[in-house]
């Protein structure tokens, strides 16, 4: 199987549908918003830790800057 990487997609925040053009979520309805992942060792792709060390969102990086912005800003 061949995978093709992918330096953005759209995500839909309510029901995490993916697709590469930016239209309307056809499950929920919702629009998508852009998703750069960053290559395999970006940082972005980290989970946020608190300054000891511990898991504060299983979510990448990316992910929080997207959709909990505030909670980013804290890692930053």
């Amino acid at each position: 199987m061949a995978y093709r990487i992918i330096s953005r997609f759209y995500l839909c925040p309510r029901c995490l549908e993916a697709a590469e053009e930016p239209m309307p979520c056809p499950r929920c309805g919702g629009q998508r918003i852009q998703c750069r992942p960053g290559a395999a060792d970006d940082p972005c792709r980290k989970p946020l830790l608190s300054s000891s060390g511990e898991v504060r969102s299983h979510a990448p990086l990316w992910w929080l800057q997207q959709s909990a912005i505030q909670l980013a800003d804290r890692q930053e």
